[in-house]
């Protein structure tokens, strides 16, 4: 089992698709953090809890989502997510 989250926002460019890998590790890290769980999320309304959902199990959030958990954390989004190249992220799925 990898040690980290990795999830893909799916991006569309001219020629067709391509997929863009990014780890929310940090993100997750700074709910835990500050305490964060789902009832609290929904409770606070931070975000939506199938939002939370998507950064803790999978799936795509869009820059909204990360716009508001900057304002949040009071951070900028290289303080919440890392881009991870498609060959490092093929090398860590090959490892399971």
């Amino acid at each position: 089992m990898k040690e980290w989250a990795y999830y893909q926002m799916s991006l569309w460019n001219v020629e067709g698709g391509f997929t863009m890998p990014i780890v929310y590790d940090k993100m997750i890290k700074k709910f835990d953090e500050a305490g964060l769980n789902s009832y609290k999320i929904k409770k606070d309304k931070i975000i939506g809890t199938v939002t939370y959902q998507k950064i803790k199990h999978g799936g795509d959030i869009d820059t909204r989502t990360i716009a508001r958990m900057c304002k949040f954390f009071d951070c900028q989004p290289g303080d919440l997510l890392d881009y991870v190249p498609d060959d490092e992220a093929d090398k860590e799925e090959s490892e399971d």
